[in-house]
């Protein structure tokens, strides 16, 4: 990285797993990363990730790849069922992608939220209960103006 991007700050709004991510390796390279979220906390909440392919690297690069496969879930089958009880709908747990093909592993999304949470403690600051909402570019940078305060 070029000595004129280090110490350049970051804004990242939302911080599900893709913004924890970012946020953890744009910090890890050199930046000062903010993230903001809406909510009065982690995202949690939702269905199963699917860690496969390129997705496996990058959690054992992020050394979390181990506590991934600790807390892996190995779902089987996925049913809707509609308001009267009834099945309308059903698939396996994988649809179709096989069990633990090339070291796939299946974790719930909270935990990953969890451990991606923790990774960020270390050098990436979070803002809750706040978002953006507008960004302005001038010669000097971006300014941006989230609901809470003024400017960030």
């Amino acid at each position: 990285m070029t000595k004129e991007l280090q110490n350049t700050s970051i804004l990242i709004s939302g911080s599900g797993s893709a913004g924890q991510s970012l946020g953890y390796w744009l910090n890890r390279y050199g930046f000062n990363v903010t993230v903001v979220e809406r909510a009065p906390g982690p995202r949690k909440g939702g269905f199963a990730i699917d860690l496969r392919g390129t997705a496996v690297e990058v959690a054992e690069r992020m050394g979390i790849l181990d506590a991934c496969r600790k807390v892996a879930v190995n779902m089987r089958e996925i049913t809707r069922f509609n308001a009267d009880g009834e099945v309308i709908w059903q698939t396996d747990g994988n649809f179709g992608a096989g069990e633990g093909e090339a070291g796939d592993v299946e974790i719930l999304r909270d935990d990953l939220t969890d451990m991606l949470q923790e990774m960020a403690c270390e050098g990436v600051e979070y803002v809750f209960s706040d978002s953006v909402t507008s960004i302005e570019e001038d010669d000097s940078g971006v300014n941006v103006t989230n609901e809470c305060s003024s400017d960030m």
